[in-house]
């Protein structure tokens, strides 16, 4: 189900989830933390570890096409 972000963060926070959202052909991952890495970010199937400290646009926060990775 795609949600805002909000309600996206929410239920990930609750359940123990990530968030994911289409990027492209792919998707980005967030894990949100209350840590200082505050929310950590990556493509889904990379191979890299995640960046830390993600700073959304405008648009990724306005955005109704958010979801949980189950």
């Amino acid at each position: 189900m795609k949600v805002n972000i909000v309600d996206a963060t929410r239920r990930a926070v609750t359940e123990g989830k990530k968030l994911v959202r289409p990027w492209g052909e792919r998707r980005i991952v967030i894990q949100p933390t209350d840590s200082s890495d505050c929310c950590l970010i990556w493509l889904e199937g990379r191979q890299q570890g995640p960046a830390k400290r993600w700073n959304p646009m405008a648009r990724d926060l306005l955005a109704e096409d958010w979801e949980v990775m189950e």
